[in-house]
Protein backbone atom coordinates (compact mmCIF):
# COMPACT_ATOMS: atom_id res chain seq x y z
CA UNK A 1 0.00 0.00 0.00
CA UNK A 2 1.41 3.35 -1.02
CA UNK A 3 0.18 6.78 -0.22
CA UNK A 4 0.23 9.79 1.96
CA UNK A 5 -2.09 8.34 4.59
CA UNK A 6 -0.65 4.83 4.80
CA UNK A 7 0.02 4.96 8.54
CA UNK A 8 -3.32 6.58 9.39
CA UNK A 9 -5.17 4.05 7.25
CA UNK A 10 -3.43 1.20 9.01
CA UNK A 11 -4.28 2.62 12.47
CA UNK A 12 -7.93 3.20 11.53
CA UNK A 13 -8.30 -0.29 10.04
CA UNK A 14 -6.77 -1.86 13.15
CA UNK A 15 -9.06 0.21 15.40
CA UNK A 16 -12.10 -0.93 13.40
CA UNK A 17 -11.03 -4.56 13.71
CA UNK A 18 -10.51 -4.11 17.44
CA UNK A 19 -13.87 -2.37 17.88
CA UNK A 20 -15.55 -5.20 15.97
CA UNK A 21 -14.11 -7.69 18.45
CA UNK A 22 -15.00 -5.59 21.52
CA UNK A 23 -18.74 -4.87 21.50
CA UNK A 24 -18.59 -2.91 24.77
CA UNK A 25 -16.03 -0.53 23.28
CA UNK A 26 -18.08 -0.12 20.12
CA UNK A 27 -21.20 0.61 22.18
CA UNK A 28 -19.21 3.12 24.23
CA UNK A 29 -18.14 4.91 21.04
CA UNK A 30 -21.70 4.91 19.73
CA UNK A 31 -23.07 6.29 23.00
CA UNK A 32 -20.40 8.98 23.14
CA UNK A 33 -21.06 10.03 19.55
CA UNK A 34 -24.82 10.10 20.09
CA UNK A 35 -24.27 12.98 22.51
CA UNK A 36 -21.15 14.65 21.13
CA UNK A 37 -20.92 13.92 17.42
CA UNK A 38 -20.67 17.51 16.19
CA UNK A 39 -18.00 18.51 18.67
CA UNK A 40 -16.16 15.23 18.15
CA UNK A 41 -16.04 15.71 14.39
CA UNK A 42 -14.72 19.25 14.75
CA UNK A 43 -12.08 18.25 17.28
CA UNK A 44 -10.95 14.82 16.07
CA UNK A 45 -12.20 14.06 12.58
CA UNK A 46 -10.80 17.09 10.78
CA UNK A 47 -7.39 15.50 10.29
CA UNK A 48 -6.46 11.88 9.53
CA UNK A 49 -3.95 11.69 12.38
CA UNK A 50 -6.37 12.84 15.07
CA UNK A 51 -9.19 10.66 13.74
CA UNK A 52 -6.91 7.62 13.75
CA UNK A 53 -5.68 8.33 17.27
CA UNK A 54 -9.17 8.89 18.63
CA UNK A 55 -10.56 5.69 17.15
CA UNK A 56 -7.54 3.85 18.49
CA UNK A 57 -8.25 5.29 21.96
CA UNK A 58 -11.84 4.04 21.92
CA UNK A 59 -10.77 0.65 20.62
CA UNK A 60 -8.13 0.18 23.31
CA UNK A 61 -10.15 1.31 26.33
CA UNK A 62 -10.54 -1.17 29.16
CA UNK A 63 -14.28 -1.35 29.70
Amino acid sequence: MEGRYKTCARVVAKAIRTLASKPDNLENLENYLSHNFGEWVEKYARYPETLAAELQNFANMDI
